[in-house]
């Protein structure tokens, strides 16, 4: 995060929001920028920010009970393959 922007946020005051940008620089300032990157990239795949809703969304004992399920499950074909660049169905 610049000096800029620290400034900016300390001087606030209490009640005053912090804008959405000052939001968004103090949390890329604190990221590690590859799992941040791995972050933008996984929220464009379609559907999987509505699975992650419904996962937060559920009781503690179920999520438990999915991750443990999850813990299992083979990884998938393109992740094993032995083809660099070839999608899991050899296109």
């Amino acid at each position: 995060m610049g000096d800029a922007v620290k400034t900016r946020c300390m001087s606030k005051s209490q009640n005053e929001q912090p804008t959405l940008p000052d939001v968004v620089s103090r949390i890329v300032g604190r990221c590690d920028p590859a799992r941040l990157m791995e972050l933008y990239y996984w929220s464009q795949e379609p559907g999987l920010l509505e699975i992650i809703r419904a996962v937060s969304a559920m009781p503690q004992a179920t999520r438990a009970g999915v991750g443990g399920r999850l813990v299992g499950v083979e990884r998938p074909a393109l992740a094993r393959s032995p083809q660099r660049g070839r999608g899991p169905f050899g296109n």
